[in-house]
């Protein structure tokens, strides 16, 4: 027996989909994009995402990767949202310490930095590759 259900968002109207094998489809809201820096000046802030006016940034995946440049002590990096491009510190999303030839991958994230912030990312050591992996979502 079935019953007669629609999943609709109340604001556009719009219904979920149902594919003809019968799963219900679910997804994020839109593509992810990609952005790069390498860190080449320790403690100094680079910017992987810059805002968009009422647009918040969704993280779905991070990569960091140190060289071998990497001094004797792991290099300390750092996530964070800030007001500006140029702000040393901010809201920390997360720090890692890498190792020299290190690497970080994280997957399957939601993290949200909310609207009118950068996504800035810093390393008190050289040289270190950022690479994130986001969509924007309406606030």
């Amino acid at each position: 027996m079935t019953a007669p259900v629609r999943i609709v968002d109340p604001y556009s109207g719009v219904s979920a989909k149902v594919t003809e094998f019968g799963q219900l489809v679910t997804s994020p809201i839109d593509y992810s994009v990609s952005s790069q820096i390498v860190a080449t000046v320790d403690d100094l802030p680079y910017t992987l995402v810059s805002p968009q006016n009422g647009r918040s940034i969704i993280i779905t995946t991070v990569l960091l990767t140190a060289n071998r440049n990497i001094g004797v002590n792991d290099a300390t990096v750092t996530v964070y949202a800030a007001s500006t491009a140029t702000a040393t510190s901010g809201d920390d999303i997360f720090q890692v310490e890498l190792a020299k030839n290190g690497q970080l991958v994280l997957t399957g994230l939601n993290l949200r930095v909310s609207s009118g912030l950068f996504l800035n990312v810093k390393s008190n050591d050289s040289t270190v590759y950022a690479t994130v992996l986001y969509y924007r979502v309406p606030v």
